[in-house]
């Protein structure tokens, strides 16, 4: 619950995004790739519709998605491909699940949000992506050191994060494997369980939230083309 109270934010901005298409639609199938239920919740509570799938998988880097071929209307990505060695293989699957037309949303950190061009030209690590599994146990960072975690196992294989894009990249990805971005935008978390983020940090986010390019997280809708 922890996770959802801290990015409330991230799923309202995107909820903001979808809602013309989802207004569109009477009983749309909907999966959620390697969610956690947070964002079909919120549809579900919004537009009462009843298909809505949380999409679970052993390993998004390896193994195909046990879906029918053109059988949704809308695949939402969120948080996921950041922890992926191989995002061509989840891609390639949103789009042979996806209606001729579908929707498919991602989002994702930036890799190019306004602190971590601070973060890089200064020589640190970017935020938002993980050194390695031992370093992610032990919170240690070489800049802004996290809270040790306890009580976790960490599978490498998805639980950190391995890459991190940009809008221009993601353009790129996406029509690689047959998409067309139609909208985009920044999202931003207010809160976090690792740092205290206080009133100054908050409102400087905010400022830069504004900036897709610069933004702590990014949004892209697109359609299957």
């Amino acid at each position: 619950m922890a996770y959802y109270e801290n990015s409330i934010d991230r799923y309202h901005t995107t909820l903001d995004m979808i809602v013309p298409e989802l207004s569109q639609l009477e009983d749309p199938v909907i999966y959620d790739v390697g969610g956690y239920g947070y964002m079909t919740d919120i549809i579900r509570k919004k537009f009462g519709f009843n298909r809505l799938y949380d999409v679970a998988s052993p390993d998004l880097n390896t193994i195909q998605l046990d879906l029918e071929d053109n059988s949704a209307d809308f695949v939402l990505l969120c948080e996921v491909i950041e922890h992926l060695y191989n995002p061509d293989l989840v891609l390639s699957e949103c789009r042979r699940v996806l209606k001729k037309n579908g929707t498919l949303v991602l989002t994702t950190p930036n890799l190019a949000s306004w602190f971590n061009r601070i973060l890089l030209v200064t020589g640190y690590f970017p935020m938002n992506m993980d050194i390695s599994c031992q370093l992610r146990y032990s919170g240690k960072k070489d800049i802004l050191s996290k809270k040790p975690v306890s009580g976790v196992l960490f599978n490498p294989l998805y639980d950190v994060h391995v890459r991190l894009y940009t809008v221009r990249t993601l353009e790129i990805l996406f029509k690689e494997w047959r998409f067309e971005v139609v909208d985009t935008c920044g999202y931003v978390v207010s809160e976090s369980t690792n740092h205290n983020i206080n009133f100054a940090l908050d409102m400087i986010n905010r400022f830069f939230g504004q900036f897709t390019s610069l933004a702590q997280g990014l949004v892209l809708k697109a359609k299957a083309v």
